[in-house]
Protein backbone atom coordinates (compact mmCIF):
# COMPACT_ATOMS: atom_id res chain seq x y z
CA UNK A 1 0.00 0.00 0.00
CA UNK A 2 0.94 3.49 -0.63
CA UNK A 3 -0.72 5.17 1.96
CA UNK A 4 -0.08 6.10 5.80
CA UNK A 5 -2.22 5.84 8.51
CA UNK A 6 -3.03 9.24 10.16
CA UNK A 7 -3.21 8.11 12.98
CA UNK A 8 -0.38 5.87 13.83
CA UNK A 9 1.51 6.12 10.81
CA UNK A 10 1.39 2.77 9.84
CA UNK A 11 0.26 1.34 6.38
CA UNK A 12 -2.95 1.94 4.94
CA UNK A 13 -4.87 2.61 1.60
CA UNK A 14 -4.25 6.02 0.46
CA UNK A 15 -8.46 5.77 -0.36
CA UNK A 16 -8.61 4.80 3.56
CA UNK A 17 -6.16 6.55 5.21
CA UNK A 18 -6.61 4.48 8.20
CA UNK A 19 -5.20 0.97 8.77
CA UNK A 20 -6.66 -1.41 10.24
CA UNK A 21 -5.71 -1.85 14.03
CA UNK A 22 -7.18 2.07 14.28
CA UNK A 23 -10.20 0.90 12.26
CA UNK A 24 -10.88 -1.38 15.20
CA UNK A 25 -10.36 0.77 17.94
CA UNK A 26 -10.34 4.23 17.48
CA UNK A 27 -13.30 6.25 16.46
CA UNK A 28 -11.12 8.70 15.15
CA UNK A 29 -10.57 6.20 12.11
CA UNK A 30 -13.99 6.11 11.20
CA UNK A 31 -14.26 9.59 10.70
CA UNK A 32 -11.68 10.02 8.40
CA UNK A 33 -12.65 6.82 6.41
CA UNK A 34 -16.42 8.95 6.11
CA UNK A 35 -14.59 11.76 4.69
CA UNK A 36 -12.70 9.77 1.88
CA UNK A 37 -16.24 8.22 1.38
CA UNK A 38 -17.65 11.74 0.68
CA UNK A 39 -15.07 12.72 -1.61
CA UNK A 40 -15.77 9.68 -3.77
CA UNK A 41 -19.21 9.90 -3.69
CA UNK A 42 -19.00 13.71 -4.44
CA UNK A 43 -17.80 12.70 -8.18
CA UNK A 44 -21.23 11.31 -8.80
CA UNK A 45 -23.52 13.98 -6.80
CA UNK A 46 -24.29 11.69 -4.33
CA UNK A 47 -25.27 12.21 -0.90
CA UNK A 48 -22.18 12.08 1.18
CA UNK A 49 -23.79 10.29 3.92
CA UNK A 50 -27.43 8.72 4.38
CA UNK A 51 -29.17 11.80 4.98
CA UNK A 52 -31.37 12.25 8.54
CA UNK A 53 -33.25 15.32 7.95
CA UNK A 54 -35.63 14.88 11.28
CA UNK A 55 -38.26 16.87 9.02
CA UNK A 56 -38.26 14.68 6.12
CA UNK A 57 -39.56 11.26 4.65
CA UNK A 58 -38.53 7.95 6.15
CA UNK A 59 -37.75 5.66 3.19
CA UNK A 60 -37.38 2.39 5.42
CA UNK A 61 -36.36 -0.11 3.07
CA UNK A 62 -32.41 -0.68 4.05
CA UNK A 63 -30.20 -0.57 7.30
CA UNK A 64 -29.26 3.11 5.99
CA UNK A 65 -32.78 4.48 7.05
CA UNK A 66 -32.23 7.63 5.10
CA UNK A 67 -34.80 10.71 5.80
CA UNK A 68 -34.90 12.67 3.19
CA UNK A 69 -35.56 16.26 2.90
CA UNK A 70 -37.89 18.05 0.56
CA UNK A 71 -36.77 17.70 -2.63
CA UNK A 72 -33.49 15.61 -1.60
CA UNK A 73 -32.15 12.50 -2.34
CA UNK A 74 -31.29 8.81 -0.54
CA UNK A 75 -28.22 7.60 -0.41
CA UNK A 76 -28.51 5.07 -2.91
CA UNK A 77 -29.47 7.61 -5.53
CA UNK A 78 -32.57 6.32 -6.73
CA UNK A 79 -35.32 7.65 -4.10
CA UNK A 80 -35.80 11.12 -3.60
CA UNK A 81 -38.81 13.36 -1.81
CA UNK A 82 -40.23 15.11 -4.35
CA UNK A 83 -42.13 18.23 -2.67
CA UNK A 84 -42.74 15.92 0.20
CA UNK A 85 -43.62 13.28 -1.75
CA UNK A 86 -41.28 10.11 -1.65
CA UNK A 87 -40.55 8.42 -5.11
CA UNK A 88 -39.00 5.38 -6.50
CA UNK A 89 -36.93 5.76 -9.62
CA UNK A 90 -36.98 1.57 -10.38
CA UNK A 91 -36.17 0.11 -13.15
CA UNK A 92 -32.35 1.75 -13.89
CA UNK A 93 -30.77 -1.66 -14.78
CA UNK A 94 -28.92 -3.56 -17.65
CA UNK A 95 -30.45 -7.20 -18.36
CA UNK A 96 -28.39 -10.13 -21.11
CA UNK A 97 -28.59 -13.35 -21.59
CA UNK A 98 -25.53 -15.39 -20.14
CA UNK A 99 -25.16 -18.85 -21.22
CA UNK A 100 -25.06 -21.36 -18.42
CA UNK A 101 -23.18 -22.32 -17.02
CA UNK A 102 -22.30 -18.06 -15.58
CA UNK A 103 -19.30 -16.74 -13.63
CA UNK A 104 -21.72 -15.99 -10.75
CA UNK A 105 -20.31 -17.05 -7.42
CA UNK A 106 -22.55 -19.14 -6.65
CA UNK A 107 -22.46 -21.20 -9.68
CA UNK A 108 -20.96 -24.19 -8.09
CA UNK A 109 -24.14 -24.74 -5.87
CA UNK A 110 -26.26 -23.70 -8.84
CA UNK A 111 -28.88 -26.27 -9.87
CA UNK A 112 -29.13 -25.38 -13.32
CA UNK A 113 -25.01 -25.48 -13.62
CA UNK A 114 -25.08 -28.24 -16.04
CA UNK A 115 -28.15 -27.02 -18.25
CA UNK A 116 -27.44 -25.83 -21.90
CA UNK A 117 -29.95 -22.87 -21.60
CA UNK A 118 -29.52 -19.11 -20.20
CA UNK A 119 -29.48 -16.94 -16.89
CA UNK A 120 -31.19 -13.94 -17.34
CA UNK A 121 -29.07 -11.50 -15.84
CA UNK A 122 -30.12 -8.53 -14.70
CA UNK A 123 -27.30 -5.35 -13.23
CA UNK A 124 -29.12 -3.03 -11.23
CA UNK A 125 -27.53 0.50 -11.37
CA UNK A 126 -27.48 1.34 -7.41
CA UNK A 127 -26.82 -0.02 -4.08
CA UNK A 128 -26.99 0.52 -0.65
CA UNK A 129 -23.24 0.46 0.09
CA UNK A 130 -20.64 2.47 -1.33
CA UNK A 131 -17.57 0.29 -1.52
CA UNK A 132 -14.19 1.41 -1.79
CA UNK A 133 -13.46 -1.06 -4.16
CA UNK A 134 -16.40 -1.96 -5.97
CA UNK A 135 -15.52 -3.42 -9.40
CA UNK A 136 -18.59 -2.47 -11.18
CA UNK A 137 -18.48 1.35 -9.85
CA UNK A 138 -19.34 2.68 -13.32
CA UNK A 139 -22.93 2.29 -12.49
CA UNK A 140 -22.56 5.56 -10.44
CA UNK A 141 -22.37 7.74 -13.84
CA UNK A 142 -25.26 5.79 -15.33
CA UNK A 143 -27.78 6.69 -12.22
CA UNK A 144 -29.28 9.83 -13.97
CA UNK A 145 -28.91 8.82 -17.49
CA UNK A 146 -30.39 4.95 -17.71
CA UNK A 147 -33.76 4.81 -19.03
CA UNK A 148 -36.29 2.79 -16.83
CA UNK A 149 -37.30 -0.45 -17.89
CA UNK A 150 -40.40 -1.76 -16.33
CA UNK A 151 -41.60 -4.82 -14.99
CA UNK A 152 -42.88 -5.96 -17.87
CA UNK A 153 -41.04 -5.30 -20.35
CA UNK A 154 -38.53 -7.19 -18.41
CA UNK A 155 -40.09 -10.31 -17.39
CA UNK A 156 -40.64 -11.19 -21.02
CA UNK A 157 -36.64 -11.33 -21.73
CA UNK A 158 -37.02 -14.48 -19.63
CA UNK A 159 -38.39 -16.66 -22.52
CA UNK A 160 -38.46 -20.28 -22.84
CA UNK A 161 -34.20 -21.29 -22.90
CA UNK A 162 -34.60 -18.86 -20.09
CA UNK A 163 -33.23 -21.43 -16.67
CA UNK A 164 -32.52 -18.56 -14.18
CA UNK A 165 -33.13 -14.85 -13.47
CA UNK A 166 -30.00 -13.54 -11.19
CA UNK A 167 -30.50 -9.92 -9.72
CA UNK A 168 -27.30 -8.39 -9.16
CA UNK A 169 -25.64 -4.89 -8.94
CA UNK A 170 -24.68 -2.57 -7.45
CA UNK A 171 -27.56 -4.33 -5.65
CA UNK A 172 -31.22 -5.09 -5.86
CA UNK A 173 -32.20 -3.77 -2.38
CA UNK A 174 -32.81 0.43 -3.68
CA UNK A 175 -34.94 -1.27 -6.19
CA UNK A 176 -36.24 -4.01 -4.49
CA UNK A 177 -39.56 -3.46 -5.34
CA UNK A 178 -38.98 -3.88 -8.93
CA UNK A 179 -37.06 -7.19 -8.73
CA UNK A 180 -39.88 -8.65 -7.05
CA UNK A 181 -42.68 -7.69 -9.19
CA UNK A 182 -40.44 -9.00 -12.28
CA UNK A 183 -40.11 -12.26 -10.59
CA UNK A 184 -43.75 -12.34 -9.92
CA UNK A 185 -44.75 -11.93 -13.34
CA UNK A 186 -41.94 -14.50 -14.09
CA UNK A 187 -43.00 -17.02 -12.15
CA UNK A 188 -46.70 -16.44 -13.04
CA UNK A 189 -46.08 -16.88 -16.67
CA UNK A 190 -43.47 -20.19 -15.79
CA UNK A 191 -43.17 -21.49 -13.15
CA UNK A 192 -39.77 -23.57 -14.08
CA UNK A 193 -37.59 -20.65 -13.70
CA UNK A 194 -35.50 -20.33 -10.91
CA UNK A 195 -35.24 -16.59 -8.88
CA UNK A 196 -31.44 -15.66 -7.47
CA UNK A 197 -30.94 -13.25 -5.73
CA UNK A 198 -26.64 -11.68 -4.92
CA UNK A 199 -26.81 -9.00 -2.30
CA UNK A 200 -25.41 -7.55 0.61
CA UNK A 201 -28.80 -8.01 2.36
CA UNK A 202 -28.83 -4.76 3.94
CA UNK A 203 -32.87 -4.73 3.52
CA UNK A 204 -35.26 -4.87 6.65
CA UNK A 205 -36.89 -8.07 8.10
CA UNK A 206 -39.80 -7.60 6.13
CA UNK A 207 -38.18 -7.27 2.78
CA UNK A 208 -35.75 -10.12 3.36
CA UNK A 209 -38.58 -12.43 3.92
CA UNK A 210 -40.27 -11.72 0.79
CA UNK A 211 -36.72 -12.21 -0.74
CA UNK A 212 -36.26 -15.04 0.73
CA UNK A 213 -39.85 -16.49 -0.34
CA UNK A 214 -39.72 -16.26 -3.69
CA UNK A 215 -35.91 -18.08 -4.19
CA UNK A 216 -37.40 -20.81 -2.22
CA UNK A 217 -40.59 -21.16 -3.86
CA UNK A 218 -38.49 -20.87 -7.33
CA UNK A 219 -36.13 -23.38 -6.44
CA UNK A 220 -33.29 -20.72 -6.67
CA UNK A 221 -29.90 -19.32 -4.71
CA UNK A 222 -29.78 -16.46 -2.12
CA UNK A 223 -26.02 -15.00 -1.99
CA UNK A 224 -25.24 -12.74 0.68
CA UNK A 225 -21.80 -11.19 0.09
CA UNK A 226 -20.83 -10.58 3.77
CA UNK A 227 -17.75 -7.85 3.63
CA UNK A 228 -16.82 -8.25 7.06
CA UNK A 229 -18.14 -9.38 10.49
CA UNK A 230 -16.57 -5.90 12.35
CA UNK A 231 -19.49 -3.30 11.44
CA UNK A 232 -16.68 -0.88 11.93
CA UNK A 233 -14.77 -2.50 8.86
CA UNK A 234 -17.72 -2.57 6.91
CA UNK A 235 -18.25 0.82 7.75
CA UNK A 236 -14.77 1.41 6.61
CA UNK A 237 -14.91 -0.59 3.47
CA UNK A 238 -18.38 -0.09 2.42
CA UNK A 239 -20.00 3.47 4.13
CA UNK A 240 -23.25 1.55 5.71
CA UNK A 241 -23.38 -0.54 8.67
CA UNK A 242 -23.78 -4.69 8.27
CA UNK A 243 -26.07 -5.16 11.24
CA UNK A 244 -29.28 -6.13 9.11
CA UNK A 245 -26.95 -8.12 6.93
CA UNK A 246 -25.52 -10.19 10.01
CA UNK A 247 -28.74 -10.70 11.41
CA UNK A 248 -30.85 -11.40 8.16
CA UNK A 249 -28.60 -14.08 7.14
CA UNK A 250 -28.54 -15.78 10.94
CA UNK A 251 -32.22 -15.67 11.40
CA UNK A 252 -32.88 -16.73 7.70
CA UNK A 253 -30.51 -19.76 8.01
CA UNK A 254 -32.98 -20.94 11.29
CA UNK A 255 -35.77 -21.83 8.88
CA UNK A 256 -34.90 -25.39 7.38
CA UNK A 257 -36.90 -24.29 4.08
CA UNK A 258 -34.68 -21.28 2.99
CA UNK A 259 -31.24 -22.80 4.66
CA UNK A 260 -30.76 -24.83 1.34
CA UNK A 261 -30.63 -21.33 -0.78
CA UNK A 262 -28.26 -19.83 1.30
CA UNK A 263 -24.80 -18.77 0.12
CA UNK A 264 -22.34 -16.62 1.53
CA UNK A 265 -19.23 -14.77 0.10
CA UNK A 266 -16.43 -12.84 1.50
CA UNK A 267 -13.85 -10.89 -0.48
CA UNK A 268 -10.17 -11.37 0.60
CA UNK A 269 -9.27 -7.32 0.61
CA UNK A 270 -5.20 -7.60 1.85
CA UNK A 271 -4.80 -5.53 4.91
CA UNK A 272 -8.51 -5.32 6.13
CA UNK A 273 -9.79 -8.66 5.64
CA UNK A 274 -7.46 -10.10 7.99
CA UNK A 275 -7.13 -13.71 9.49
CA UNK A 276 -9.02 -12.54 12.72
CA UNK A 277 -12.08 -11.35 10.44
CA UNK A 278 -11.94 -14.75 8.81
CA UNK A 279 -11.89 -15.77 11.92
CA UNK A 280 -14.96 -14.27 13.26
CA UNK A 281 -17.02 -14.68 9.99
CA UNK A 282 -16.12 -18.67 10.21
CA UNK A 283 -17.63 -18.55 13.54
CA UNK A 284 -20.59 -16.79 12.43
CA UNK A 285 -21.38 -19.35 9.38
CA UNK A 286 -20.81 -22.17 11.69
CA UNK A 287 -23.17 -20.89 14.30
CA UNK A 288 -25.60 -20.61 11.71
CA UNK A 289 -25.16 -23.63 9.79
CA UNK A 290 -21.59 -25.26 8.96
CA UNK A 291 -23.18 -26.64 5.53
CA UNK A 292 -23.76 -23.64 4.06
CA UNK A 293 -21.53 -22.56 0.90
CA UNK A 294 -18.86 -19.72 1.62
CA UNK A 295 -17.04 -18.70 -1.54
CA UNK A 296 -13.75 -16.86 -0.62
CA UNK A 297 -12.65 -14.54 -3.35
CA UNK A 298 -9.43 -13.82 -4.38
CA UNK A 299 -9.11 -8.88 -4.34
CA UNK A 300 -8.49 -7.15 -7.87
CA UNK A 301 -7.68 -3.56 -7.05
CA UNK A 302 -10.53 -1.87 -7.87
CA UNK A 303 -12.28 2.58 -8.38
CA UNK A 304 -10.66 3.74 -5.05
CA UNK A 305 -8.96 0.62 -3.50
CA UNK A 306 -6.55 1.20 -6.24
CA UNK A 307 -3.19 0.64 -4.24
CA UNK A 308 -3.81 -2.72 -1.66
CA UNK A 309 -2.98 -5.23 -4.60
CA UNK A 310 -4.06 -8.36 -4.90
CA UNK A 311 -4.97 -11.54 -1.92
CA UNK A 312 -1.84 -13.33 -1.44
CA UNK A 313 -1.59 -17.05 -1.66
CA UNK A 314 -0.84 -17.43 1.79
CA UNK A 315 -3.80 -15.40 3.33
CA UNK A 316 -5.73 -17.43 1.17
CA UNK A 317 -4.64 -20.85 1.98
CA UNK A 318 -5.16 -19.76 6.07
CA UNK A 319 -8.41 -18.61 5.50
CA UNK A 320 -9.67 -22.00 3.50
CA UNK A 321 -7.78 -23.40 7.10
CA UNK A 322 -9.40 -21.12 9.27
CA UNK A 323 -13.06 -22.04 8.10
CA UNK A 324 -12.20 -25.70 7.79
CA UNK A 325 -11.21 -25.85 11.14
CA UNK A 326 -14.59 -23.93 12.29
CA UNK A 327 -15.99 -27.20 10.52
CA UNK A 328 -17.61 -25.44 7.38
CA UNK A 329 -17.75 -28.00 5.41
CA UNK A 330 -18.58 -26.09 1.91
CA UNK A 331 -15.61 -23.47 1.18
CA UNK A 332 -14.16 -22.92 -1.83
CA UNK A 333 -11.80 -20.15 -3.31
CA UNK A 334 -12.67 -17.99 -6.07
CA UNK A 335 -10.66 -15.96 -8.61
CA UNK A 336 -7.36 -17.78 -7.89
CA UNK A 337 -6.03 -16.49 -10.83
CA UNK A 338 -5.98 -13.34 -9.09
CA UNK A 339 -3.32 -14.43 -6.15
CA UNK A 340 -0.20 -13.29 -5.55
Amino acid sequence: MRGRCRLCGGEASIAVEACLDCIRSNKKALKIVEAKHASSRQKFNLPPKPPKDKNGIRCGVCVNDCRIGKNKVGYCGVVSNLDGRLVRKEGLLESYHDPLPTNCVASRWCPERNSRGYNLAVFYEACSFDCLYCQNWHFKEQLSKSNVVSPQKLAVQANERVRCVCYFGGDPTPQIFHALETGRLIRERRKDVRICFETNGSFNQKIADKVARMVVDSGGILKFDLKAWDERINLALSGSSNKYTLANFARLAKDPKIRPCLVASTLLVPNYIDREEIRKLSRFIADCDPSIPWSLLAFHPHFELWDVGCTTKELALDAIGIAREHGLKRTNLGNQWLLR
